[in-house]
């Protein structure tokens, strides 16, 4: 990859990360919101239903599951919270790191078609017309 091309991946992995993080994390604030209100569904049916020993323990199973879910939801957000934050601090960035990106696909675009046209020494046309075509092909 160019250098102008691992430049654009750089910006677009930004950008996608400028927008991913905020989502993921208040997905999981949701999900450990719903996780939450389930455990305590459990927790009540265990408690105030007349439940056999095979319900029960059913009951238990999901009860751990759930707690493990609400866990990995809990953890991943404390690695994206500093990142949250600084997002969320900074509402513009993700808009001007798109503006950034096009301005960035742009003047590489703008650097793969340059072409020299020599002005004195037209002797070099013919030369340059043929780079310029290699450097189109291949």
């Amino acid at each position: 990859m160019s250098e102008a091309g691992a430049l654009i991946s750089y910006v677009d992995t930004i950008g996608e990360i400028l927008k991913d993080v905020p989502a993921k994390f208040e997905a999981n604030l949701r999900q450990i919101d719903h996780l939450e209100k389930e455990t305590n569904d459990l927790i009540h049916a265990l408690e105030l239903l007349d439940v056999d020993e095979e319900q029960a323990a059913q009951y238990a199973t999901d009860i751990r599951k759930n707690r493990l879910e609400r866990r990995r939801c809990k953890d991943e957000n404390v690695v994206l919270k500093p990142l949250y934050d600084f997002i969320k601090l900074h509402p513009k960035l993700a808009k001007e790191m798109k503006t950034c990106h096009e301005e960035t696909k742009r003047a590489c675009k703008l650097l793969k078609g340059r072409f020299y046209n020599p002005r004195v020494r037209t002797d070099l046309i013919e030369k340059f017309e043929k780079a310029k075509e290699a450097q189109e092909h291949g």
